[in-house]
């Protein structure tokens, strides 16, 4: 529990959204003024300044092999970066409604991004063209996690989770069970269970492959904003 170290940002600028690298070298974080700032953990001054959002940016994450950073911001656009340079790859347009989430890929050769205006789009990261859009969700998504198998997983503000088949964009199962918001979802390292955090105070863990709930945890006196699942997939 001893703090290591004060990482320096942005005085009283508020931060949406942290990754750290695939080695454990970087740290990133998105801000609410569209800026997003990187760190050497070994050092509290930022190394780059990344600039081109115009709104707050809500997610971010480092690519597999650490080279590049994916962001999601409610300006609507997702947009890839140079780690070592800074410079934008691409600025994916696609989305009507601010994005909430973004995410790559196991391969790094694509991405995911989440939007309020309920749609989910898959990128190809080599060309920055749109390969799938998947359709089904009818409010906000606010999650999405890509599986290792590639399968992708949702949570939306109409209170689903939705299994995707990221070969043709076709919905595999959908999820009933929550009576809010879904903020939040995290599979087992096996693949074989989801888990789900909500507006409605609970988490329900799901079995993937009949849809089922195996188990509803309501001890939150609130919303539960996220969730997580232990490499061992035991907590």
């Amino acid at each position: 529990g001893e703090k290591l170290a004060d990482f320096k940002g942005e005085d009283n600028v508020p931060i949406y959204s942290i990754a750290t690298s695939p080695d454990g070298s970087k740290i990133a974080a998105g801000f609410d003024d569209g800026t997003i700032l990187l760190w050497n953990v070994d050092s509290p001054d930022p190394i780059l300044t990344l600039t081109g959002h115009t709104d707050t940016v809500r997610s971010v994450q480092f690519s597999p092999d650490g080279t590049q950073l994916l962001s999601a911001s409610h300006d609507k656009t997702v947009r890839l970066w140079n780690v070592e340079t800074g410079e934008q790859i691409y600025q994916l347009l696609g989305h009507s409604d601010r994005v909430r989430t973004a995410i790559f890929s196991a391969n790094g050769k694509t991405a995911f991004s989440a939007s309020y205006d309920s749609h989910v789009i898959q990128w190809n990261l080599e060309t920055g063209g749109l390969i799938n859009l998947f359709v089904g969700h009818f409010a906000s998504v606010y999650a999405a996690i890509n599986m290792p198998d590639d399968r992708l997983l949702t949570g939306s503000s109409d209170g689903t989770l939705r299994l995707w088949d990221t070969e043709n964009g076709a919905e595999i199962r959908r999820f009933d069970g929550h009576t809010g918001w879904v903020y939040s979802v995290a599979f087992t390292p096996d693949g074989t269970k989801a888990i789900s955090a909500s507006q409605d105070k609970s988490l329900i863990l799901w079995d993937l492959a009949t849809g089922k709930k195996l188990l509803t945890l309501c001890c939150h006196s609130d919303n539960v904003w996220g969730v997580a699942v232990s490499p061992d997939g035991t907590k």
